[in-house]
């Protein structure tokens, strides 16, 4: 018997089909799977939602999420909590505002500061005759003399007072000119005739050191000398310096070293009145009267950082021969919190000592950062500086045909017309503005000072009452108070007072604390995350319980 099998061929579909169809299949699995979890998922968030404005401790928000009250009565608390949330915005960004336009304040120290802790201002005393007359008569009758005639006729000019005929302007002919201005000049010890320090009679010579100024040759009393001034004092020629003292590193911010002596330079005050002041007798000497960088007869006198270099010329107190003048000094003392380097250096208008260094000065103070500002504009501008200015060693002094330019120079550094009035001369230049940027230091103090004057009498005892009258002057330099109120820089508004405005705000209108904030996480992490873990076990146990596979309950479960 024969056995004929039938095949049946069937087209069996390509490996590209069958893939093609799992993949179809799997995308409506996950879209399904992903549906069915966005619409869990956002069940339980409004679960959520509603439970955590049932339990929330903002005012107003339970009636929000009530579902029993009418529609009206929830719009009506959505209404009251919107503008609630609104107003305290507003004025939160309000407190915001004013903490970033206006963070310093300054307020006056609920602690005196002591006199005795803070250093008795410098004094810079200039004689206002340029040159004496002996001197010039002395010069004008040498002939060999060419170069010192020449220094002469330029110190007596009007309204110069260095305009040197140096040929190269080299180190070399400062020199010259520096000798020249030390010889022509009236020297401090005859100036200076008579010294009271602390009710205590004292060496004039000792206790002043002559010094180069603005307005030439001049002396100070309390100034610290240039190694504790400069950063380089090798490039600053001091005059006659016979300091028998121990100088000491104070600066307004650091202060006195701790356990500093009290005859260390710089000095400071024993106490109020005039007894524990300084009490000087200056000789015009008016018969040696040459030439005069003033239209009268007498003295300039300036008070000073004992750090800075003073400018007597624009700044100085006239004082009269003839005359008694009592000048009661009165420090401005400001200091600042550790807050404050938090804040930006445009809002509080002030530096600490480490935040700008100046290029010549160790220590920065208002007066020296100008300083140094005006003769590094004058260097660019005119490819020198006048010889008062801070400089280095290469660094060319202006010569007589460079006034005009470092006249103008120095308008522009004061002046906004000046700086017009520069480009207007000089328009090859384009010269613009300097930007010192020097402001106040955050730690400093400034000397104010008030003068009374009177005639000194006829009958005062001394051996040429005429001569005295004509030529002496005295003057008193001392406080009035022992303590002084400082002034403090300090932050209006820092992260403290901040939070206190802001919280404030908040707990006004919302009922707003801080552990609102961990409610509010809460809810949407913690709460949210056991709320669908909670719902997964109750899958689980019906699954257990009626042995069917989890996807059909709970298409998502794992």
């Amino acid at each position: 018997m024969v056995y004929v099998t039938y095949h049946r061929n069937y087209s069996r579909p390509t490996n590209n089909t069958q893939s093609f169809r799992r993949k179809l299949a799997n995308n409506k699995a996950i879209k399904k799977k992903i549906k069915t979890i966005y619409h869990v998922t956002k069940n339980d968030l409004v679960e959520t939602a509603h439970e955590y404005s049932q339990n929330s401790s903002l005012h107003g928000l339970r009636y929000v999420g009530n579902k029993d009250l009418h529609v009206i009565e929830r719009l009506f608390w959505i209404i009251s909590f919107t503008l609630a949330s609104c107003a305290s915005g507003y004025f939160i960004n309000d407190l915001l505002q004013k903490w970033y336009e206006m963070p310093v304040i300054m307020s006056l120290s609920a602690k005196s500061t002591s006199l005795t802790t803070i250093p008795f201002p410098a004094i810079t005393i200039c004689n206002m005759n340029n040159v004496r007359k002996t001197m010039a008569e002395q010069i004008l009758s040498t002939n060999d003399s060419i170069l010192e005639q020449s220094l002469l006729e330029d110190f007596c000019e009007e309204d110069t007072l260095l305009e040197s005929t140096m040929e190269d302007n080299n180190t070399s002919s400062w020199h010259q000119v520096q000798n020249f201005m030390v010889k022509v000049s009236q020297p401090c010890h005859e100036m200076i005739v008579s010294c009271k320090w602390h009710g205590e009679q004292q060496n004039c010579y000792e206790i002043f050191n002559s010094a180069l100024t603005d307005e030439g040759m001049c002396c100070s009393f309390n100034k610290v000398k240039n190694d504790l001034i400069f950063r380089n004092p090798s490039h600053f020629s001091d005059v006659n310096i016979t300091f028998p003292f121990t100088y000491v590193d104070w600066t307004p911010e650091r202060g006195y070293p701790r356990d500093t002596p009290l005859n260390h330079i710089p000095w400071r005050p024993w106490g109020a009145g005039s007894h524990l002041g300084l009490t000087i007798v200056l000789n015009a000497e008016l018969d040696e009267y040459y030439c005069s960088s003033e239209a009268s007869h007498g003295f300039k006198a300036t008070l000073h950082n004992p750090v800075e270099t003073p400018k007597i010329s624009a700044f100085g107190t006239l004082l009269r021969p003839g005359t008694e003048t009592q000048v009661i000094i009165s420090p401005i003392i400001n200091l600042a919190s550790l807050q404050l380097t938090k804040i930006n250096q445009d809002k509080r208008q002030c530096f600490f000592s480490d935040e700008k260094v100046l290029r010549f000065y160790r220590t920065y103070t208002q007066r020296n950062c100008i300083l140094e500002c005006e003769s590094n504009f004058t260097l660019y501008f005119c490819q020198c500086v006048m010889y008062y200015m801070p400089k280095d060693s290469t660094t060319r002094i202006c010569g007589k045909q460079d006034i005009p330019c470092a006249n103008r120079a120095k308008l522009a550094m004061e002046t906004k017309l000046g700086w017009l009035y520069m480009n207007a001369t000089k328009r090859n230049h384009n010269t613009q503005k300097p930007n010192c940027g020097c402001l106040p230091g955050c730690f400093s103090i400034i000397y104010e000072k008030k003068e009374f004057s009177s005639d000194i009498s006829s009958k005062f005892k001394v051996k040429d009452p005429f001569y005295y009258r004509k030529n002496m002057a005295m003057v008193h330099f001392f406080f009035t108070d022992a303590q002084f109120t400082s002034i403090i820089k300090g932050e209006l508004f820092g992260t403290t007072e901040l939070l206190s405005g802001t919280g404030g705000l908040l707990g006004l209108f919302m009922g707003f604390s801080f552990l609102s904030v961990f409610e509010a996480l809460y809810f949407a992490t913690l709460r949210f995350w056991c709320s669908i873990r909670q719902k997964r076990k109750h899958v689980s146990e019906k699954i257990a319980a009626s042995k069917i596979t989890p996807k059909t309950l709970y298409p998502f479960y794992k």
